[in-house]
């Protein structure tokens, strides 16, 4: 035994739709990037979209390939507990009040309490040093983006 498993078929068709759509993404990227105005600098408004878009394309491609070759071999998997399905109904809610509080409650908060319960909702240990780790990693995003790069985040009322 070489300890390699077969690989479930609701797995394949899940890397087969996600490469499909990486590529479609890939497209969309390129399209747009190509389409950027030209400017005298030396680093344009292109260089990033574009190398993006076709890392897009080529992992998109690969997944494509490897899903497509795997789903001759795949096997019927055995049925998911339900509760895979709330987490993700949870880590769903979670976003949608992410993207509702931010602009009332700022940016540090909002980051900080997502973190945190993404960390708990897949699984992290309930110690209050992973809302430890939410607010840190909340704060260091808002520091390099809004101090040092100037793309200025949602304050919130307590201006941070």
């Amino acid at each position: 035994m070489n300890g390699v498993t077969e690989p479930d078929l609701r797995t394949v068709r899940a890397t087969l739709a996600f490469g499909a759509l990486m590529l479609v993404a890939a497209v969309l990227v390129v399209v747009d990037a190509v389409g950027l105005p030209e400017t005298s600098a030396v680093v344009g408004p292109a260089a990033v979209p574009l190398p993006v878009g076709v890392l897009l394309a080529v992992v998109g491609a690969a997944l494509l390939v490897r899903s497509r070759a795997q789903l001759a071999t795949a096997t019927p998997g055995a049925d998911r507990p339900p509760h895979g399905v709330l987490r993700v109904v949870a880590l769903v809610g979670t976003l949608a009040a992410f993207a509702l509080l931010l602009p009332v409650l700022g940016y540090v908060v909002c980051s900080a309490a997502l973190f945190t319960a993404t960390a708990m909702l897949l699984g992290a240990p309930r110690r209050p040093s992973t809302a430890a780790i939410g607010w840190t990693l909340a704060a260091v995003v808002f520091l390099v983006f809004d101090r040092l790069i100037g793309l200025t985040l949602p304050a919130g009322p307590w201006g941070f």
